[in-house]
């Protein structure tokens, strides 16, 4: 694509792909496009976000992936009030603008195979957001923010996440949870509160314990496995002990304590203040 002269032309345009084209920078005259709705500039040669597309004030899906985007400058995204759909996917971000805050209505976000070693706290806001990809980044925890979302479907592959944070374990509607190639260990018990789970993939994981639970087939299963045991571990409501001594050696008195648990250090205190002689065990 040489020139984008002839769009900028047609007012009425609502849906503009423009994929694979090797274009480095869009021009300024795509702001007259003030029916777009649909924006794709996936796999060109973009190194950045221009103020162009804050124009663009009715896009509700913008796909920017696989371009040399390393940074978005305060102010990106801001006029977006109505997007539902971005794609940021395999470019070079570490951060998003304060800006990005005001794309309240986005319900699907894909930002794999960039730099993030951190949530950006701008999703706080994001109510609707119910699929996220953020796989394929630096990512060692999720903060306890995360826990009050309502994502239906989130991919965590290709992190460096050492256990399952308990936020994850919070989110009531999550239906979909992939964390393949971490670097996690163990399974918590909690993720038996997911309730709508359906696909939970670990491949490629050192999990420890059967192989079921470093598949990516067996959701339900997992999940069942854990149940059982944590049902195995459940704390004993009752215990049975056996106290041993020489005669006189102060083993009732060790039973009493017991009973009406009081330690033995507060009876050995209570003993010494009133002048009686201490009986060792």
């Amino acid at each position: 694509l040489r020139s984008m002269a002839v769009f900028s032309s047609l007012p009425s345009l609502t849906a503009l792909y423009l994929s694979k084209n090797r274009i480095s920078n869009i021009p300024y005259d795509i702001s007259n496009l003030v029916n777009l709705q649909i924006l794709s500039v996936k796999d060109n040669l973009i190194p950045g976000i221009p103020s162009t597309i804050n124009k663009l004030s009715k896009i509700s899906r913008l796909n920017l992936s696989l371009n040399r985007i390393s940074m978005c400058p305060n102010g990106s995204f801001a006029s977006f009030a109505d997007i539902t759909s971005l794609s940021l996917e395999n470019n070079g971000l570490s951060s998003l603008p304060l800006s990005f805050a005001k794309c309240v209505q986005l319900q699907h976000l894909n930002i794999a195979g960039n730099k993030f070693k951190h949530w950006p706290r701008q999703l706080m806001e994001f109510q609707f957001l119910n699929f996220l990809n953020f796989s394929g980044n630096l990512l060692t925890d999720v903060p306890h923010w995360v826990g009050q979302m309502k994502i239906k479907h989130l991919n965590l592959a290709k992190n460096l996440l050492a256990s399952i944070p308990h936020p994850i374990s919070q989110l009531a509607e999550l239906e979909e949870l992939i964390l393949q190639d971490n670097r996690i260990t163990e399974l918590p018990f909690t993720l038996v509160l997911l309730s709508n789970l359906t696909k939970l993939k670990l491949s490629g994981n050192p999990v420890e314990g059967p192989e079921i639970l470093r598949s990516d087939d067996y959701a339900l299963d997992i999940l069942e496995y854990l149940r059982t045991t944590m049902d195995i571990v459940k704390p004993l409501n009752r215990t049975t002990m056996m106290v041993l001594g020489a005669p006189k050696s102060g083993k009732t008195r060790v039973i009493n304590l017991l009973k009406s648990h009081k330690s033995w250090v507060e009876e050995k205190q209570a003993l010494c203040v009133k002048g009686t002689k201490d009986t060792e065990l």
